[in-house]
């Protein structure tokens, strides 16, 4: 038997949920909250009156969210009778028959056709916080009602897509323990809206079929051969979102790398154009990772053979991705003038301190904005320079000499007097980035080099001598095997920068002593004893 709300208990929840949500004083709200719990606690019928305002269009939004959010809380602090139990037992105030659940579940359902996007994503809350807190197996019906409403109307489609993409997020695993497997019913239907003239639509379906790719399920690896074909359709669409997914996509099925060996001469083409992408940084950034998980995996060794021939052309794209982006030029000019406080340059203070900031949380921190702690979250994340910097790490260990006629001609041209600092800042790095690989084949040059990063290391800007400092200490193998007079000038300049007012060079100079062991011979540590 459907659920009949009674008129006068209506107007009475709805009387309460208005008072919640306008009150105009605390102790307007602390009354209305009262007899708001009062009636939660009283009637057992206060979770269907929710969900019946919840997805009534006549309410206001407010009124309905709010109802949404209050059901959501009962939901997951109450229990389900099953048609079991319900025999032999009467409903208690913080439980749910089978007929409430059903009722609930009508409403949810129907709200995620809503107009209002605000809506539809409590609904799709709503949705997941159930099944999360009673599994999959609870509503069974759910995905082959999801996929229902992908052929209606944008708003039902938009909501199901919500709701779907937290699923597949939170609970792929289990629907893949479903004896029904839901997956199998929604992975083709994802497949067929790559295909949908709408880039909207595509751009939803690649997003949910990312979020349960990266838990290969055997729906996925079933359709395979199907998802290939419409990934490499996506390819050619003119969208960066998508052209990210798919990026994504690609890094994912590295996992896998036998699917990809049908498509691989396409997909290498794909992550070179998207990685040379200067106007989309995200984009390039996305497809910066494939080369990264490829040269670093030992399974997929055979795969990164096979990118000889495309050294030429990635080697040079990857140099320039190690190019500070504007935005980060900025934070590293501003940190750059601003001279080093005695906590980040103090010996004893080398802990960093990490503070987070409760919302909500009494407290009298400073909340404006600080270009340090702004600059030492840039450092931690991994962003596009990063990405490409660890790539051309990877790949100098494995193609050894191969990578450096691709490389060195570039980085010449990028340490040329003349140029802006973080030009030449990159083409430092990449040297620096490529000794562990290539240090042995770079070695005719250091006699000339090491001199012409101890000049930069000497006179240029913090950033410039911070990272020529770093990458002088990349080739300490070579440094311990030169006379003393190349030994003394260099440690002389290290422990110069260790007085630089800016932070950044005696953080770096400060790394540098700590050379590894096969390096510390005799000699240097004899050179080094009148400064211990």
């Amino acid at each position: 038997m459907s659920f009949a709300p009674n008129p006068e208990n209506l107007q009475q929840v709805l009387q309460l949920v208005e008072y919640m949500t306008n009150a105009q004083s605390t102790q307007m709200l602390n009354t209305a909250r009262e007899k708001f719990e009062h009636f939660n606690k009283t009637s057992s019928e206060f979770s269907n009156y929710l969900a019946h305002i919840f997805s009534t269009s006549e309410f206001s939004s407010n009124i309905r969210n709010f109802a949404g959010i209050s059901l959501k809380n009962k939901l997951t602090k109450s229990d389900y009778i099953s048609p079991e139990m319900h025999g032999t037992q009467s409903v208690a105030i913080n439980s749910f028959s089978e007929q409430q659940m059903a009722h609930i579940k009508g409403c949810l359902v129907k709200t995620l056709s809503d107009p209002s996007d605000r809506l539809r994503n409590t609904a799709a809350n709503i949705i997941v916080s159930i099944m999360r807190k009673y599994t999959v197996r609870f509503w069974p019906e759910l995905m082959k009602g999801l996929i229902s409403l992908l052929q209606y109307t944008d708003d039902s489609r938009a909501g199901a897509f919500r709701c779907l993409i937290m699923l597949c997020e939170d609970m792929t695993h289990e629907f893949e323990e479903d004896e029904k497997d839901p997956l199998a019913m929604l992975v083709p239907v994802l497949i067929q809206f790559f295909d949908h003239p709408d880039v909207k639509w595509k751009i939803e379906a690649i997003k949910v079929y990312e979020s349960l790719l990266v838990h290969f399920p055997s729906a996925a690896l079933n359709n395979m051969d199907n998802f290939l074909n419409g990934l490499t359709k996506l390819v050619s669409v003119q969208d960066t979102t998508i052209q990210r997914y798919v990026c994504s996509c690609f890094v994912i099925m590295l996992d896998r790398p036998r699917y990809l060996n049908p498509v691989w001469t396409n997909v290498v083409e794909f992550m070179l154009v998207c990685t040379a992408n200067e106007k989309e940084e995200q984009l390039a950034q996305e497809a910066c990772k494939f080369w990264m998980t490829l040269s670093e995996a030992q399974a997929l060794r055979p795969m990164l053979t096979e990118l000889k021939p495309y050294l030429p052309r990635l080697v040079p794209i990857l140099l320039k991705g190690t190019v500070f982006s504007e935005f980060e030029r900025r934070m590293k000019e501003e940190d750059s003038m601003a001279p080093a406080k005695d906590s980040e340059i103090n010996p004893g203070s080398l802990q960093m301190e990490t503070k987070v900031h409760v919302i909500g949380a009494d407290d009298e921190s400073d909340e404006s904005f600080d270009v340090d702690e702004a600059q030492d979250y840039l450092d931690d994340i991994w962003n596009l320079r990063k990405y490409s910097a660890q790539s051309l790490d990877n790949m100098s260990q494995y193609f050894g000499a191969d990578i450096l006629p691709h490389l060195l001609p570039h980085v010449e041209n990028y340490m040329k007097e003349g140029n802006p600092w973080y030009v030449r800042e990159s083409g430092v790095l990449a040297l620096g980035a490529v000794e562990k690989g290539c240090g042995k084949y770079l070695e005719q040059y250091l006699p000339q080099l090491i001199p012409y990063l101890m000049s930069i290391a000497a006179k240029e800007m913090a950033l410039l001598r911070s990272i020529a400092c770093w990458t002088i200490s990349r080739f300490s193998d070579w440094i311990s095997s030169q006379n003393e007079d190349v030994f003394k000038s260099i440690l002389h300049l290290f422990l110069q920068c260790m007085l630089d007012s800016n932070k950044k060079s005696p953080r770096s100079s400060s790394i540098c002593f700590v050379l590894p062991p096969r390096v510390c011979t005799n000699q240097a540590r004899a050179l080094s004893s009148p400064y211990h």
